[in-house]
């Protein structure tokens, strides 16, 4: 088991290098015109990310079929159910700045930030 800051590190490592695939995926198919909006620009990208973005996995040990469970199967479930959670809070996340971004609610701090970063093709604070 890692130390807890450690882990926390790692976890850092790992989300910055999702979201960096994540914005590779964005192959500017729908690339936003030269002059565009910075609202224009984070809808455009939130929208193909969302369109992109894999489902939640939800895996439980009886599908497995294994009738012994080592170590690597109880650390491999923990990953799925990690991966999956940070899946549903990427999306959560992004619809509830698409909403922002529509006028459907009232955008946050926090999600001004992450619009402003998706628009910059940067990884959201």
């Amino acid at each position: 088991w890692m130390h807890p800051n450690v882990e926390v590190g790692v976890r850092l490592m790992q989300d910055a290098e999702l979201i960096d695939g994540m914005l590779e995926l964005y192959d500017g198919t729908r690339r936003p015109q030269a002059g565009a909006s910075v609202q224009e620009r984070a809808s455009i990208v939130v929208d193909d990310i969302l369109e992109r973005l894999p489902p939640q996995v939800q895996v439980s040990e009886d599908r497995l079929g294994m009738e012994e469970r080592g170590t690597y199967i109880y650390v491999f479930l923990q990953e799925i159910e990690r991966s999956s959670l940070l899946i549903g809070t990427i999306r959560s996340s992004l619809i509830e700045l698409g909403s922002c971004l529509k006028g459907d609610i009232q955008a946050s701090e926090a999600t001004d930030t992450m619009m402003l970063s998706i628009a910059n093709n940067k990884v959201p604070a």
